[in-house]
């Protein structure tokens, strides 16, 4: 299966391209009855209408209208660039249904990644109430208690946030030990995306992309072109580039090979990991070489500065790319491109599989008002705020009723793609620690994709310190 994109020419949408998908879900939202918020109440999914108060669901007091002004804080993203933008509107709309709700959107800092800079925010008493955080970090925030459990909450919440409405492994991981510390949401799914133009030079079908490792190879070697200099002006494709990126990208071959970094109870490497790591390893090393070897990449990355608005992919110096539904805003845009998107090529007998990231609502356990910062997260989960809020950021509502509904599908032709490859999808461990593993994964499987040092040693060496971290925090595993 793949989907294809043509410039300013929409079958779904026909007189609409991606630009304006944001200013068509705002000018819905404040329509007052319009058709996005009528269709997307969540009824069908237990939800609630856009009009109705939060706190409806009886999750405390502070849903009432009455009473002294609630001043709250939400750690999330800039306001003044989206989704921010999209997000600051909403708590002002929130503000005018309940004028007790007064919620500040302050840009998170690297405070939002770093767990001991957050204690320490916790400890002076000036953290936020609720948290734009990474599910990844679940554990690693829920084990240092800088997090709320909220399962009474999410008990008491089945209409309005009915946690069988979301993809489910988001609310696996989502959960540390059994309970819940954060609702999704965001979502995003990944693709192979490819130049249709380079294929058609290449004598490659545009209907037809790479299915397959093998498949990928030959495509890499077909599509590539040198300059008169000898070196690589144009590129098939460059392993590791994009979205996940470098060792992250590793995860996607190591899946697709039936291996996983860690076992199954999170508290020890993988017993296939030396094998099936190395195999994945040496796969993307070997496409790196292919590619000319790191040195002509990085040379072709950073020689001649690439136009505004535009990466490796959509100036044409690279013809396929896995990456995120995020930049399809920006390849929009870029008049020339012409691209579909596919499933990632599969090694023999391989599993089909994604990555799929993205952050959740959680209770900063420094909260003064709890209760209200729970309305808070209860408003923005209503499933027409999450597709405005998920689509002002080219990305995908988490919740099963928003993402596979008419009205967020319609408003690009490739929304169907990247939801239907939920079922595919996985993510990096969630577990205490992770923040330590990604930076040695990073020491030791980035430098052998670039073929600066060898697989199999590699694997080694990262296996060795990823033991270590799980050592350091088996407390909390």
């Amino acid at each position: 299966m793949y989907r294809s994109v043509r410039n300013r020419h929409y079958r779904q949408v026909p007189s609409e391209g991606p630009r304006y998908v944001r200013r068509r879900v705002l000018a819905s939202a404040s329509g007052g009855g319009a058709a996005l918020l009528a269709a997307c109440t969540g009824r069908e999914a237990g939800g609630q209408a856009p009009g109705t108060a939060p706190g409806a669901s009886g999750a405390g007091t502070a849903g009432s209208a009455s009473g002294p002004p609630l001043d709250l804080k939400l750690w999330g993203p800039p306001p003044a660039a989206e989704p921010g933008a999209t997000l600051a509107k909403q708590l002002a709309d929130l503000a005018q249904q309940n004028p007790r709700l007064r919620v500040e959107l302050e840009p998170v800092s690297t405070t939002g990644t770093d767990v001991t800079k957050a204690i320490a925010v916790l400890a002076s008493g000036t953290g936020p109430d609720v948290f734009y955080l990474g599910r990844w970090l679940t554990a690693q925030f829920a084990a240092h208690k800088v997090i709320a459990a909220i399962d009474k909450y999410a008990s008491r919440s089945t209409r309005t946030v009915p946690l069988s409405d979301f993809y489910p492994r988001f609310i696996t991981e989502s959960r540390w030990r059994g309970e819940l510390y954060g609702i999704p949401y965001v979502s995003g799914t990944r693709g192979l995306f490819y130049n249709k133009t380079h294929f058609q030079e290449a004598g490659l079908s545009v209907d037809k992309p790479p299915a397959t490792w093998t498949d990928l190879q030959t495509a890499m070697s077909r599509l590539a072109k040198r300059g008169p200099d000898g070196q690589p002006s144009r590129i098939g494709y460059v392993p590791g580039s994009g979205n996940p990126g470098t060792y992250l990208t590793w995860f996607i071959y190591l899946w697709q090979l039936g291996g996983d970094l860690l076992a199954p109870d999170n508290k020890k490497v993988s017993p296939d990991l030396a094998r099936l790591g190395t195999q994945a390893l040496e796969t993307m090393a070997n496409q790196m070489q292919r590619a000319g070897g790191w040195p002509a990449v990085e040379a072709l990355t950073s020689g001649t500065p690439l136009p505004q608005g535009t990466d490796m992919f959509s100036s044409g110096r690279v013809s396929t790319i896995m990456h995120q539904q995020a930049v399809l805003t920006n390849y929009d845009r870029v008049s020339a491109l012409q691209y579909g998107v596919a499933p990632f090529p599969l090694p023999p007998n391989g599993k089909r599989v994604n990555y799929a990231a993205g952050p959740n609502l959680a209770l900063f356990v420094g909260s003064k008002q709890p209760d209200a910062a729970w309305q808070v997260i209860e408003f923005l989960e209503e499933p027409s705020r999450l597709i405005q809020f998920n689509v002002a950021g080219a990305l995908m509502p988490p919740r099963k009723s928003a993402a596979q509904s008419k009205e967020y599908l319609s408003l690009h032709p490739l929304f169907k793609f990247f939801a239907d490859e939920q079922q595919h999808s996985r993510w990096v461990p969630i577990v205490a620690g992770i923040q330590d593993i990604f930076f040695a994964l990073n020491e030791t499987i980035t430098p052998a994709i670039r073929g600066q040092s060898a697989p199999r040693d590699a694997i080694q060496n990262a296996t060795i310190k990823v033991e270590q971290i799980l050592k350091q925090n088996e407390a909390y595993l």
